[in-house]
């Protein structure tokens, strides 16, 4: 990579957000030197300028979002007859609070649910509601994804639209499942939210034997170079995070259960 090529990156990396927050930041702690110093306003720029470096930049959501995605990057698929659990990545929605477009996670696990289907003829279960909405099926996620698969040739498709959260796709999704009696579930979602979808669907489909289906990747795996260290993005760590977050938090609602349980 040639030097003029970094710098170039650079300066458009410090032009825009999230990189000119981070130089705001600088600079505001170099004014915090000027006398009377302020050492305090001045520590706390430094950190938030480090936190908002640190979050948006390749090398982190490598570290962050990276484990996420190779926890089930190569898991074998069932040999005999499954079911396809489609889950929702989110949509754009009209003036009306409709849905009318897939959003972009959503769209790769549409093609990679469809795919899986065309090689195995296996149903396909799409899960998400409209959290924007009362609960209504016909205005739902699920609804526009399963229209979405039907147009492009697939069959045996269903739906589940009432749910908001991973936990209420599966929950709601479990009575279809089991009038469907195929014992093989596959999730199919995106990389960095299959850990907590499988480690909910452990959780909640008990009697059903559960594979990962990856849709999919965030992150990079080329070697870094110094574009990796740039400032461009926070999306890919904040989803890490997230991921992260909400495994801890069903971890804890799965202890809270069974304490209640007993």
């Amino acid at each position: 990579m040639s030097t003029l090529f970094f710098l170039y990156k650079l300066a458009g990396a410090l032009a825009v957000p999230p990189g000119i927050f981070v130089l705001a930041c600088l600079l505001m702690a170099l004014c915090c030197l000027r006398q009377p110093r302020r050492w305090g306003l001045l520590l706390a720029c430094l950190a938030t300028g480090i936190a908002i470096y640190s979050a948006s930049c390749d090398w982190s959501a490598r570290l962050i979002t990276g484990p996420l995605e190779d926890m089930y990057e190569s898991h074998p698929l069932p040999t005999d007859d499954g079911v396809i659990v489609l889950l929702g990545g989110g949509v754009r929605y009209d003036r009306d609070l409709k849905p009318y477009q897939l959003g972009n996670y959503t769209s790769v696990r549409v093609l990679k649910a469809l795919q899986l289907h065309r090689d195995t003829g296996w149903p396909i279960v799409c899960c998400g509601g409209n959290p924007r909405l009362d609960p209504d099926p016909e205005a739902s996620e699920a609804n526009l994804m399963a229209q979405t698969l039907m147009d492009m040739g697939a069959t045996q498709v269903y739906r589940e639209g009432r749910s908001r959260t991973t936990w209420e796709n599966l929950v709601n999704a479990l009575p279809i499942l089991r009038r469907l009696n195929r014992r093989n579930v596959v999730i199919v979602t995106s990389s960095f939210h299959m850990p907590r979808a499988i480690m909910t669907a452990r959780a909640v489909l008990k009697g059903f034997d559960v594979y990962p289906h990856q849709a999919g990747r965030l992150t990079d795996r080329s070697p870094m170079d110094p574009i990796s260290f740039l400032p461009l993005s926070m999306s890919e760590t904040c989803l890490g995070l997230r991921e992260w977050v909400g495994m801890g938090a069903y971890r804890v609602m799965s202890l809270l259960r069974r304490s209640d349980a007993r």
